[in-house]
């Protein structure tokens, strides 16, 4: 009766841990992906801005998107996502991106 317990103790801990660590391994799939995906966008905000000096953030979000469903296969983003990326650019490499809010 005890080698019993024992046995599905062992097997219950071994299942709740082997769980834990799929989880634990896919969280870090998605934050890497979620990384590599802002990485990407944020390198073609950056070529986009390289080739086009003069560009509205509208073009600009098009153009993104464009290339990300395209090459990438990923989902549109939104302004906000732009925003929050240029803001991410910005920081990162100390530049300064500008526009003319009228035209934007």
């Amino acid at each position: 009766m005890r080698l019993a317990l024992l046995v599905f103790i062992f097997l219950w801990l071994r299942h709740v841990l082997t769980q834990s660590i799929i989880i634990f391994a896919t969280k870090i799939d998605n934050d890497m992906s979620k990384q590599v995906e802002q990485m990407r966008r944020m390198l073609l905000i950056l070529n986009n801005i390289k080739k086009r000096q003069r560009i509205s953030k509208q073009e600009l979000l098009s153009r993104v998107n464009d290339s990300l469903y395209y090459i990438y296969g990923y989902k549109e983003i939104g302004v906000r996502t732009l925003e929050r990326d240029l803001e991410d650019i910005e920081s990162m490499f100390c530049v300064s991106i500008t526009y003319d809010r009228s035209n934007n």
